[in-house]
């Protein structure tokens, strides 16, 4: 979710409940991509999540970096493309340690 652009009606969310109904153990998460390094969005953002009954928060940020699109256009992941953008990196990595360690298939 951009961090600038809550505007989901989290009272009616029947998407999550019919997962819930195939999956009762099914954990939803999110996180605040696209964040902003200044200025109250985020803030907002993650109010709006915290609400959000059956989603839990991660204290995870995705920033507003250059170096994400940057890669994508180049089909690359944001730690294969030179030059390192080492603040990126940090956050893919954690995500990515998040994702390993919390996902069952």
């Amino acid at each position: 979710m951009d961090a600038g652009t809550v505007s989901l009606d989290w009272q009616d969310n029947w998407l999550l409940k019919e997962a819930r109904e195939i999956n009762p153990s099914l954990r939803a998460v999110a996180i605040l991509n696209a964040a902003d390094a200044q200025g109250s969005d985020n803030i907002d953002a993650a109010d709006a999540l915290e609400e959000a009954e059956g989603i839990e928060m991660l204290e995870l940020t995705i920033g507003r970096r250059k170096a994400f699109p940057n890669a994508a256009a180049l089909g690359k992941a944001v730690i294969e493309q030179n030059p390192k953008d080492p603040k990126a990196i940090k956050e893919f990595n954690t995500l990515m340690r998040f994702l390993y360690n919390n996902v069952t298939i």
